[in-house]
């Protein structure tokens, strides 16, 4: 059967029923569009499903998304379903990028919940952080750590200390960042560095021009 349903694009749900345990039993489907929470959207399908079971049914499912939906990496996508709780993988699922579906295998039992379509888990807020030393590893105090992007409305600054290091928090996973050095007394050669963060990040390193040791 095939649940002809969509919110923003045509979403449908195919389902093979394999087995009633229970008759009559049922099976409804909803669409979502946007990314199922608990997910890290920027690898992720900006679509979920909201299954209800009543009786009791075995099947597998197909799931279909739109070209809009994609983020990340369509081949490395598996359904993940939530029932309050974090997401969970569901094992087995297939991803077919050519026709905007993942499937599951045949034989699911239990499928009231939110089902969406993604890579990793959303690690939640993370982290940049990092050391600025001279060539020779002398830790730089009092340089000066400018980040802007991602979900930050103006850039952030802070400085480093006696040990010569930074960091900044309360970052957006899969977001793009910049970061930028400033020394009166020193020059880099990479003063600035972007970064997207799927998790935190601990060695943003920022290293003086040897010739300034």
């Amino acid at each position: 059967y095939t649940y002809h349903v969509g919110q923003n694009g045509y979403s449908p749900v195919q389902a093979a029923i394999s087995g009633v345990g229970i008759n009559p039993s049922y099976l409804s489907v909803k669409p979502v569009d946007t990314t199922l929470p608990g997910l890290l959207p920027a690898n992720s399908a900006s679509r979920y499903w909201q299954l209800e079971e009543t009786g009791g049914i075995a099947a597998s499912l197909v799931f279909t998304y739109t070209n809009t939906d994609v983020r990340g990496s369509e081949p490395n996508y598996a359904l993940w379903r939530s029932t309050g709780g974090p997401p969970v993988m569901i094992g087995g699922s297939v991803p077919l990028p050519n026709s905007n579906t993942v499937s599951t295998m045949a034989g699911i039992v239990d499928f009231t919940g939110n089902w969406g379509i993604g890579e990793q888990l959303d690690p939640g807020p993370v982290s940049i952080s990092g050391s600025v030393t001279t060539a020779g590893g002398q830790p730089i105090r009092n340089a000066t750590l400018t980040i802007s992007g991602g979900n930050l409305p103006s850039p952030v600054t802070v400085q480093t200390g006696n040990f010569g290091t930074y960091s900044f928090s309360n970052l957006l996973a899969g977001e793009t960042y910049t970061v930028r050095v400033d020394v009166k007394r020193y020059r880099f050669q990479q003063a600035t560095q972007i970064v997207a963060p799927n998790g935190n990040i601990s060695n943003l390193n920022f290293v003086a021009n040897p010739q300034q040791e």
